[in-house]
């Protein structure tokens, strides 16, 4: 149990939030302010290290102590606020327009490594205004949203299977395993080949070192991320940032330019003629150059993160050896020991209802959609100002006791305040250009349970961005009708 509970603080949050009158940003809670140091002094003390601390015990702390909203100021993010209601988190997505600018502008180093290469379709995508856009609207297309992503259903079980013969020989090894497998699926998925990067014995040298390069890159980009300073010293751990990061395009740039002159020639067939970049080629709409930069794209920004939420999903069903073995009994009753089919797909809840409580518990990142204001705005009774960096706590609010009394891994009730079918919202998936889109639902999902868990609830008093939304729940592993 986490304790936390609907007292002190909190409740003052919520009554500030009330108030008609805005108090100035100096006076949103937060840690003792230092000079020069910031907020870093009641940080270290809180995680007892700078190196790897757990921030999502620090900022359950920072909830339980301040509140729905609380003031920081550390390294990397500066002087920044953090939002936990996400009723008025709403507001940040409302104003941004159509150019949001958010997290991929604190990733630094790797804005400086795209520069210096001269990927432009890389620095689109990590800038904002219509470059970003344009970018953006090119990677969705035949790829985003149900429809799209059935199609690699096959190209994406063959490269598991594959995988998962050699699952064992990993051992204490599990994150190189599960890297290793998001980049097989998502070369079979964008490029129609199977690497089998987790077989060291069958895989190509030079695709086993693209990921040893890949997790090193991202690795020291963290680091980096701490130290902006290095920025103007090019030496250390910069240019070992950047040499990475060099090995990654060329072996990138290799397989893009294979497949770019096999479609050319027209000698692709099976999967790499269905693949993400054979689906770009006939369009036609982006030259040789920016389909490879696009290729780049996509594995950048797709191993780490799928890494990231298999690994948050196997360890959750490893903790939990029951509904492991559920979901191991449905998986075995419904493929009979064949592959997974479009047409299994929905007859599986109980894996659904994994994955969905497994986002709960444990989100993928700890802050979501990171914005600058673009302009002043209040937030539970706090005027923010203009260029002020924001950021959601999803942790906070995912383990509300109000939203969410079970506060373990628990598939009795996924995010719902109650046990009721028709206690938690849920919003319809769509395409969409950015994880952004899919936080924003989100969030305007919880701001309506969060709204139901108030005792003054009414359906006539509905929250800013209300959504549209029917009844679930996971009673028995079932969805509710």
């Amino acid at each position: 149990m986490l304790g936390l509970k609907p007292c002190g603080p909190r409740w003052a949050g919520l009554l500030r939030a009330a108030s008609s009158v805005s108090r100035p940003m100096s006076e949103v809670p937060g840690p003792t302010h230092w000079p020069l140091l910031g907020s870093l002094p009641d940080f270290l003390k809180r995680s007892g290290k700078l190196e790897n601390p757990d921030m999502e015990a620090i900022h359950l702390s920072y909830y339980r102590e301040f509140g729905n909203i609380y003031r920081l100021d550390l390294p990397v993010l500066g002087r920044h606020v953090v939002i936990c209601d996400p009723r008025e988190y709403l507001k940040v997505f409302q104003m941004e327009g159509k150019y949001p600018s958010g997290a991929s502008q604190l990733a630094w180093p790797f804005m400086h490594y795209y520069k210096a290469a001269g990927n432009h379709t890389q620095v689109a995508i990590m800038s904002d205004g219509e470059p970003w856009r344009e970018v953006r609207h090119q990677l969705a297309k035949d790829i985003f949203g149900p429809p799209a992503a059935k199609e690699y259903l096959p190209a994406i079980t063959e490269a598991a299977k594959l995988a998962s013969q050699c699952a064992a020989e990993y051992g204490d090894r599990f994150d190189d395993f599960v890297t290793r497998l998001s980049f097989d699926m998502f070369c079979a998925l964008a490029v129609g080949k199977q690497p089998q990067t987790t077989n060291e014995k069958l895989a190509d040298p030079a695709d086993l070192q693209f990921v040893k390069d890949s997790i090193q890159g991202f690795s020291m980009a963290g680091q980096l991320m701490k130290e902006p300073y290095r920025k103007w010293f090019p030496g250390g751990k910069m240019a070992n940032f950047m040499a990475s990061m060099g090995a990654v395009q060329r072996r990138g740039t290799e397989v893009a330019n294979e497949l770019l002159d096999k479609l050319e020639a027209g000698q692709v067939e099976g999967l790499a003629a269905n693949s993400y970049m054979a689906k770009l080629k006939r369009r036609g709409e982006l030259s040789k150059e920016e389909i490879r930069d696009t290729l780049m794209a996509l594995l950048a920004a797709g191993v780490d993160t799928t890494s990231v939420v298999l690994s948050w999903i196997l360890l959750n069903l490893a903790q939990h050896p029951d509904k492991q073995q559920r979901l191991r009994d449905e998986l075995s009753s419904v493929l009979q020991g064949g592959d997974l089919v479009e047409d299994a797909i929905g007859k599986l809840p109980y894996l659904k209802a994994c994955i969905r409580e497994s986002h709960r518990f444990t989100p993928s990142v700890l802050f979501g959609g990171p914005r600058k204001l673009p302009q002043t705005a209040t937030f539970s009774g706090f005027e923010v100002p203009a260029g002020t960096l924001v950021l959601l706590n999803q942790t906070a609010f995912q383990r509300d006791p109000r939203l969410s009394p079970i506060q373990t891994f628990s598939l009795l009730s996924v995010g719902c305040p109650t046990r009721s079918p028709s206690a938690a919202p849920r919003v319809e998936t769509r395409p969409s250009l950015t994880t952004g889109s899919s936080l924003r639902r989100l969030a305007r999902a919880r701001a309506c349970a969060w709204e139901r868990a108030s005792p003054r609830w009414s359906s006539r008093r509905r929250p800013a961005g209300w959504c549209r939304t029917s009844a679930w729940s996971w009673r028995r592993g079932r969805p509710g009708a």
